[in-house]
């Protein structure tokens, strides 16, 4: 079996479902921008408003990037072909 590379457009859910907060109505990040070393303390929460996807109010909320998107990675239901989470 080899790797299928398939696009992320129109798959939020699917992410929201691999990283996404269990808790319904967080109102938390689940992103790892928090962890650019490049930024500052006081700089960090500027540019994950910006660059993060949220979740809110118990619903899906994604905001645009303001830098253009990389092909996205594969996800692991990319790799297997099943069901994540089982």
């Amino acid at each position: 079996m080899g790797i299928q590379v398939r696009s992320a457009v129109g798959r939020f859910e699917d992410l929201t479902t691999l990283v996404g907060t269990r808790k319904p109505g967080a109102g938390a990040c689940w992103c790892m921008s928090y962890r650019d070393a490049r930024l500052s303390n006081t700089d960090r929460p500027t540019y994950m408003e910006g660059e993060c996807f949220v979740v809110r109010a118990g619903h899906r909320e994604r905001r645009l990037m303001r830098r253009e998107l990389s092909p996205p990675a594969p996800t692991p239901r990319d790799l297997t072909g099943g069901s994540m989470g089982a």
